[in-house]
């Protein structure tokens, strides 16, 4: 959830950004190589939370009852 959240607001900015005529030598291009390089290293920590998750789920059926799982699922979305 909220890496779609990201993913929509990294949108939004590069929508506005190709509106306004702001992809010029002197702008944005230049600093292209630096961002996926830095979005790169973002998706390995985004897929490696998301196996942390997967595992905490998996620790979660094996150690608590369905009933206190679903307590602790509810109380994390809460959060998110």
């Amino acid at each position: 959830m909220l890496c779609l959240k990201a993913w929509r607001n990294c949108n939004q900015s590069l929508a506005e950004t190709v509106a306004a005529g702001q992809l010029v030598e002197g702008g944005y291009i230049p600093r292209i190589p630096t961002t996926m390089e830095k979005l790169e290293a973002l998706v390995v920590i985004v897929n490696q939370a998301d196996h942390l998750l997967q595992d905490m789920l998996q620790q979660m059926s094996r150690i608590l009852t369905t009933h206190q799982a679903a307590r602790g699922l509810l109380v994390l979305a809460k959060y998110f």
